[in-house]
Protein backbone atom coordinates (compact mmCIF):
# COMPACT_ATOMS: atom_id res chain seq x y z
CA UNK A 1 0.00 0.00 0.00
CA UNK A 2 3.52 2.60 0.87
CA UNK A 3 3.96 2.14 -2.54
CA UNK A 4 0.14 1.65 -4.18
CA UNK A 5 -0.80 5.22 -3.61
CA UNK A 6 2.25 7.28 -4.81
CA UNK A 7 2.27 5.09 -7.95
CA UNK A 8 -1.51 5.79 -8.14
CA UNK A 9 -0.96 9.79 -7.61
CA UNK A 10 1.93 9.30 -10.17
CA UNK A 11 -0.25 7.41 -12.75
CA UNK A 12 -2.65 10.26 -13.22
CA UNK A 13 -0.11 13.56 -12.69
CA UNK A 14 2.07 11.61 -16.32
CA UNK A 15 -1.47 12.71 -17.91
CA UNK A 16 -0.65 16.64 -17.51
CA UNK A 17 2.86 15.84 -18.84
CA UNK A 18 0.88 14.13 -21.88
CA UNK A 19 -1.07 16.66 -23.06
CA UNK A 20 1.58 19.48 -23.71
CA UNK A 21 3.99 16.84 -24.63
CA UNK A 22 1.80 15.52 -27.44
CA UNK A 23 1.09 19.08 -28.63
CA UNK A 24 4.72 19.93 -28.19
CA UNK A 25 6.01 17.13 -30.54
CA UNK A 26 3.22 17.61 -33.13
CA UNK A 27 2.14 13.75 -32.48
CA UNK A 28 -1.27 14.58 -34.07
CA UNK A 29 -1.56 11.76 -36.36
CA UNK A 30 -1.32 9.26 -33.51
CA UNK A 31 -4.36 10.69 -31.86
CA UNK A 32 -6.45 10.88 -35.25
CA UNK A 33 -7.31 6.87 -35.95
CA UNK A 34 -6.45 5.61 -32.28
CA UNK A 35 -9.43 8.41 -31.70
CA UNK A 36 -11.75 8.39 -34.42
CA UNK A 37 -11.85 4.21 -33.97
CA UNK A 38 -12.71 4.68 -30.50
CA UNK A 39 -15.69 7.25 -30.78
CA UNK A 40 -16.62 4.80 -33.56
CA UNK A 41 -17.17 1.50 -31.04
CA UNK A 42 -18.12 4.38 -28.72
CA UNK A 43 -21.05 4.77 -30.59
CA UNK A 44 -21.52 1.50 -31.61
CA UNK A 45 -22.06 0.32 -28.61
CA UNK A 46 -24.24 2.55 -26.92
CA UNK A 47 -26.40 2.55 -29.62
CA UNK A 48 -26.52 -1.21 -29.90
CA UNK A 49 -27.35 -1.68 -25.92
CA UNK A 50 -30.11 1.18 -26.11
CA UNK A 51 -31.55 -0.80 -29.39
CA UNK A 52 -31.00 -4.01 -27.08
CA UNK A 53 -33.29 -2.94 -24.24
CA UNK A 54 -35.80 -1.13 -26.04
CA UNK A 55 -36.21 -4.80 -28.22
CA UNK A 56 -36.40 -7.06 -25.22
CA UNK A 57 -38.71 -4.51 -23.13
CA UNK A 58 -41.47 -5.27 -26.34
CA UNK A 59 -40.55 -8.94 -26.47
CA UNK A 60 -41.39 -9.12 -22.50
CA UNK A 61 -44.88 -7.01 -23.27
CA UNK A 62 -46.05 -8.84 -26.30
CA UNK A 63 -44.77 -12.44 -24.40
CA UNK A 64 -46.38 -12.17 -21.21
CA UNK A 65 -48.86 -10.01 -22.42
CA UNK A 66 -48.38 -6.91 -19.95
CA UNK A 67 -50.03 -3.73 -20.08
CA UNK A 68 -47.78 -1.12 -21.37
CA UNK A 69 -49.63 1.15 -19.58
CA UNK A 70 -48.83 0.24 -16.16
CA UNK A 71 -46.42 1.69 -14.14
CA UNK A 72 -44.59 -1.47 -13.57
CA UNK A 73 -43.53 -1.95 -17.05
CA UNK A 74 -42.29 1.59 -17.34
CA UNK A 75 -40.00 0.82 -14.46
CA UNK A 76 -38.93 -2.62 -15.81
CA UNK A 77 -38.30 -0.73 -19.53
CA UNK A 78 -36.39 1.90 -17.41
CA UNK A 79 -34.76 -0.72 -15.55
CA UNK A 80 -33.48 -2.91 -18.17
CA UNK A 81 -32.10 0.34 -20.03
CA UNK A 82 -30.21 1.64 -17.36
CA UNK A 83 -28.73 -2.07 -16.82
CA UNK A 84 -27.74 -2.73 -20.81
CA UNK A 85 -26.14 0.33 -20.97
CA UNK A 86 -24.37 -0.19 -18.35
CA UNK A 87 -23.39 -3.65 -19.42
CA UNK A 88 -22.03 -1.93 -23.03
CA UNK A 89 -19.95 0.37 -21.25
CA UNK A 90 -18.11 -2.72 -19.66
CA UNK A 91 -17.94 -4.49 -22.68
CA UNK A 92 -16.74 -1.31 -24.42
CA UNK A 93 -13.81 -1.13 -22.03
CA UNK A 94 -13.49 -4.95 -22.69
CA UNK A 95 -13.45 -4.28 -26.33
CA UNK A 96 -11.36 -1.44 -26.56
CA UNK A 97 -7.96 -2.64 -24.61
CA UNK A 98 -8.44 -6.60 -25.77
CA UNK A 99 -9.62 -6.23 -29.59
CA UNK A 100 -9.03 -2.69 -30.48
CA UNK A 101 -5.76 -2.16 -28.70
CA UNK A 102 -3.83 -5.70 -30.02
CA UNK A 103 -5.34 -4.67 -33.78
CA UNK A 104 -3.62 -1.08 -32.92
CA UNK A 105 -0.55 -2.38 -32.02
CA UNK A 106 1.86 -1.74 -34.67
CA UNK A 107 0.24 2.33 -34.84
CA UNK A 108 0.48 2.46 -30.87
CA UNK A 109 3.67 0.59 -30.93
CA UNK A 110 4.82 3.25 -33.15
CA UNK A 111 3.68 6.41 -31.40
CA UNK A 112 6.02 4.10 -28.38
CA UNK A 113 8.92 4.10 -30.36
CA UNK A 114 7.91 7.98 -31.47
CA UNK A 115 8.57 8.90 -27.84
CA UNK A 116 11.51 7.44 -26.70
CA UNK A 117 13.37 8.92 -29.64
CA UNK A 118 11.78 12.36 -28.68
CA UNK A 119 12.83 11.91 -24.82
CA UNK A 120 16.41 10.12 -26.09
CA UNK A 121 16.06 7.02 -24.59
CA UNK A 122 18.05 4.39 -26.29
CA UNK A 123 17.88 0.31 -25.89
CA UNK A 124 20.82 -1.87 -25.71
CA UNK A 125 20.96 -5.39 -27.45
CA UNK A 126 17.43 -4.56 -28.17
CA UNK A 127 16.03 -7.93 -30.45
CA UNK A 128 13.76 -7.42 -34.17
CA UNK A 129 10.58 -8.62 -32.65
CA UNK A 130 8.29 -11.25 -34.88
CA UNK A 131 5.10 -9.57 -35.50
CA UNK A 132 2.93 -13.37 -35.59
CA UNK A 133 4.99 -13.95 -32.29
CA UNK A 134 3.94 -10.79 -30.90
CA UNK A 135 0.38 -10.64 -32.38
CA UNK A 136 -0.05 -14.47 -31.01
CA UNK A 137 1.72 -13.23 -27.21
CA UNK A 138 -0.55 -9.87 -27.13
CA UNK A 139 -3.71 -12.27 -28.23
CA UNK A 140 -2.93 -15.09 -24.96
CA UNK A 141 -2.61 -12.17 -22.90
CA UNK A 142 -5.88 -10.64 -23.61
CA UNK A 143 -7.34 -13.34 -22.96
CA UNK A 144 -6.35 -14.25 -19.96
CA UNK A 145 -7.02 -10.54 -18.83
CA UNK A 146 -10.54 -11.06 -20.31
CA UNK A 147 -10.92 -14.16 -17.65
CA UNK A 148 -9.69 -12.64 -14.75
CA UNK A 149 -11.41 -8.98 -15.65
CA UNK A 150 -14.58 -10.65 -15.82
CA UNK A 151 -14.60 -12.84 -12.59
CA UNK A 152 -13.66 -10.04 -10.19
CA UNK A 153 -16.59 -7.64 -12.08
CA UNK A 154 -18.95 -10.60 -11.78
CA UNK A 155 -17.84 -11.43 -8.36
CA UNK A 156 -17.80 -7.74 -7.40
CA UNK A 157 -21.36 -7.78 -9.01
CA UNK A 158 -22.46 -9.74 -6.62
CA UNK A 159 -20.64 -7.86 -3.18
CA UNK A 160 -23.01 -4.88 -4.55
CA UNK A 161 -26.06 -6.69 -3.49
CA UNK A 162 -25.00 -7.12 0.04
CA UNK A 163 -26.66 -4.04 2.17
CA UNK A 164 -24.66 -1.27 3.03
CA UNK A 165 -21.35 -2.27 2.10
CA UNK A 166 -22.22 -3.22 -1.32
CA UNK A 167 -22.50 0.39 -2.38
CA UNK A 168 -18.84 -0.02 -2.31
CA UNK A 169 -18.73 -2.49 -5.55
CA UNK A 170 -18.87 0.31 -8.03
CA UNK A 171 -15.41 1.84 -7.07
CA UNK A 172 -14.15 -1.63 -6.93
CA UNK A 173 -15.65 -2.42 -10.28
CA UNK A 174 -14.07 1.42 -11.71
CA UNK A 175 -10.30 0.24 -10.33
CA UNK A 176 -10.55 -3.46 -11.31
CA UNK A 177 -11.23 -2.10 -15.11
CA UNK A 178 -8.42 1.02 -14.94
CA UNK A 179 -6.22 -1.70 -14.07
CA UNK A 180 -6.54 -3.63 -16.65
CA UNK A 181 -6.40 -0.66 -18.76
CA UNK A 182 -3.60 0.75 -17.74
CA UNK A 183 -1.79 -3.36 -18.05
CA UNK A 184 -2.69 -2.82 -21.44
CA UNK A 185 -0.68 0.96 -22.20
CA UNK A 186 1.97 -0.43 -19.80
CA UNK A 187 2.32 -3.78 -21.86
CA UNK A 188 3.23 -2.01 -24.90
CA UNK A 189 6.30 -0.90 -23.50
CA UNK A 190 6.94 -4.51 -22.33
CA UNK A 191 6.34 -5.49 -25.26
CA UNK A 192 8.68 -3.82 -27.48
CA UNK A 193 11.63 -5.26 -25.35
CA UNK A 194 10.68 -8.65 -26.25
CA UNK A 195 9.68 -9.13 -22.28
CA UNK A 196 7.44 -12.32 -22.01
CA UNK A 197 3.98 -12.65 -20.78
CA UNK A 198 4.80 -13.91 -17.29
CA UNK A 199 7.45 -11.05 -16.58
CA UNK A 200 5.08 -8.53 -17.77
CA UNK A 201 2.63 -9.67 -15.57
CA UNK A 202 4.36 -9.91 -12.55
CA UNK A 203 6.24 -6.55 -13.42
CA UNK A 204 2.96 -4.71 -13.59
CA UNK A 205 1.64 -6.37 -10.58
CA UNK A 206 4.45 -4.81 -8.66
CA UNK A 207 3.62 -1.20 -10.16
CA UNK A 208 -0.28 -2.00 -9.89
CA UNK A 209 -1.01 1.35 -8.53
CA UNK A 210 0.95 3.04 -11.44
CA UNK A 211 -1.30 1.28 -13.49
CA UNK A 212 -4.69 2.04 -12.14
CA UNK A 213 -4.10 5.46 -12.12
CA UNK A 214 -2.84 4.95 -15.95
CA UNK A 215 -6.25 3.16 -16.21
CA UNK A 216 -8.03 5.59 -14.70
CA UNK A 217 -7.39 9.14 -16.23
CA UNK A 218 -8.44 6.91 -19.14
CA UNK A 219 -11.90 6.18 -17.93
CA UNK A 220 -12.15 9.53 -16.75
CA UNK A 221 -11.38 11.11 -19.84
CA UNK A 222 -14.05 8.92 -21.68
CA UNK A 223 -16.61 10.71 -19.56
CA UNK A 224 -15.89 14.04 -21.46
CA UNK A 225 -18.03 13.70 -24.45
CA UNK A 226 -16.51 13.65 -28.01
CA UNK A 227 -13.30 15.20 -27.07
CA UNK A 228 -12.24 13.11 -24.41
CA UNK A 229 -13.61 9.94 -27.08
CA UNK A 230 -10.99 11.31 -29.14
CA UNK A 231 -8.02 12.08 -27.22
CA UNK A 232 -8.21 9.75 -24.61
CA UNK A 233 -6.52 6.35 -26.28
CA UNK A 234 -3.11 8.60 -27.49
CA UNK A 235 -2.70 10.42 -24.11
CA UNK A 236 -3.34 7.24 -22.00
CA UNK A 237 -0.65 5.66 -23.79
CA UNK A 238 1.69 8.53 -23.67
CA UNK A 239 1.81 8.95 -20.19
CA UNK A 240 2.40 5.71 -19.47
CA UNK A 241 5.44 4.93 -21.58
CA UNK A 242 6.52 8.31 -20.29
CA UNK A 243 5.95 6.82 -16.46
CA UNK A 244 7.00 3.66 -17.34
CA UNK A 245 10.34 4.53 -19.07
CA UNK A 246 11.01 7.82 -16.62
CA UNK A 247 10.79 5.18 -13.18
CA UNK A 248 12.13 2.85 -14.68
CA UNK A 249 8.58 0.15 -14.27
CA UNK A 250 10.45 -2.58 -16.24
CA UNK A 251 11.95 -5.73 -14.91
CA UNK A 252 15.39 -6.57 -13.40
CA UNK A 253 16.44 -8.32 -16.72
CA UNK A 254 15.84 -4.98 -19.21
CA UNK A 255 19.23 -3.13 -19.91
CA UNK A 256 17.67 0.51 -20.63
CA UNK A 257 19.95 3.82 -20.86
CA UNK A 258 18.24 7.08 -20.74
CA UNK A 259 19.39 10.07 -22.20
CA UNK A 260 18.42 13.33 -23.09
CA UNK A 261 16.07 16.02 -21.75
CA UNK A 262 18.43 16.78 -18.80
CA UNK A 263 18.03 13.29 -17.85
CA UNK A 264 20.63 11.58 -16.13
CA UNK A 265 22.26 8.56 -17.23
CA UNK A 266 21.13 5.33 -16.42
CA UNK A 267 21.80 2.02 -17.11
CA UNK A 268 20.63 -1.56 -15.83
CA UNK A 269 23.44 -3.78 -15.54
CA UNK A 270 24.07 -7.42 -14.91
CA UNK A 271 24.39 -7.90 -11.47
CA UNK A 272 27.28 -10.79 -12.35
CA UNK A 273 29.06 -8.27 -14.71
CA UNK A 274 29.49 -5.84 -11.43
CA UNK A 275 30.59 -8.22 -9.48
CA UNK A 276 32.96 -9.18 -11.78
CA UNK A 277 34.54 -5.29 -12.25
CA UNK A 278 34.21 -5.37 -8.47
CA UNK A 279 36.61 -8.25 -7.81
CA UNK A 280 39.02 -6.63 -10.96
Amino acid sequence: MKRFIPEFFNGIGYFFKAFPFIFRHRLFKWILLPGILNIFLFVVIVSSAWFSADRFTDWAVLRLDWNADNGWIRFVNNLVDVLLTGIAVVIYVLLYKHIVLNTLGPLMGGLVERIEKIKGFELNNQEEGNFIHDFLRGIRLSLRNIVRELGLTGLLLLFGLVPVVGIASPVFIFLVQAYFVGFGMMDYTLERRQVDAPTSISTVRRHRGFAVGNGAGFLLMMFIPVVGWLFAPAMTLTAATLGVLENKYLPESVKLELEGDGSAIAKQIDTSSVKNETKS
